[in-house]
């Protein structure tokens, strides 16, 4: 099983490794980091705190590709500027659902760097302020904080009482959850949310961590006795 595990995981390690996507970095060590800390280590603050300091000091002296200088040259900035400067324009509505380009156009804007055509500003969240304003943003955000909080403390109540199979389940379940957190860390650099793949996988993802949330088993010695 473990070979066969391996050997199916090796084209999503490879692209991982050598795609060089700093965006995919983040969401995968985001994800893992994030299930660690809430829902399988429970660590103390002091090792919990390790992770962040050690990404600090790659991003000093690490590999010129997630170093600081990289960062600050990253063309992403110019077109958060002009998403930000959408979101000015049109603050509580914004300029429409995939509407970015359109709407930096209209203020007589143009990215520097970018292709004048690009049709979103690499940040889902800064999306969602330029297209649907302060309403739209807060209805997202909302739904991703509750789905996100709600199936967390599900999965901890699981691990904590279940045994057996059902402890495998919420194991299991737990991995998914830390799925759709890289997908919500992902987000940060990168994507289109209207963009067909990016947003089938994240919300898949969501929807198996919603479903194994949902009939989870609670398999305690407690049931068993009662049973």
């Amino acid at each position: 099983r473990l070979v066969l595990a391996c050997l199916m995981l090796l084209p999503a390690l490879h692209l991982l490794i050598f795609a060089q996507s700093r965006s995919g970095y983040l969401g995968f060590l985001g994800g893992l980091y994030c299930l660690w800390v809430f829902l399988l280590g429970r660590p103390a603050i002091r090792w919990a705190l390790l992770p962040p300091l050690a990404g600090v000091l790659l991003v000093f002296f690490g590999p010129r590709r997630i170093s600081l200088e990289a960062a600050l040259q990253d063309q992403r900035w110019d077109l958060w500027r002009l998403a930000w400067r959408v979101f000015e324009s049109r603050p509580w509505f914004g300029a429409g659902a995939g509407a970015y380009n359109p709407g930096f156009k209209a203020l007589g804007l143009l990215p520097v760097a970018e292709d004048p055509a690009i049709q979103h500003p690499h940040n889902i969240y800064l999306q969602f302020l330029s297209d649907t304003g302060v309403v739209g943003f807060t209805i997202a955000m909302t739904f991703f904080a509750t789905m996100t909080v709600w199936s967390a403390l599900r999965i901890r109540s699981g691990l904590k009482h279940a045994a057996g199979d059902a402890l495998r389940h919420w194991q299991l379940t737990a991995f998914f959850w830390a799925g759709w957190v890289c997908y919500l860390f992902n987000a940060i650099g990168a994507h289109d949310y209207y963009r067909t793949w990016w947003l089938a996988l994240a919300m898949t993802l969501l929807g198996i961590l919603l479903g194994g949330c949902m009939t989870g088993p609670n398999d305690t010695s407690t049931d068993k006795a009662h049973a």
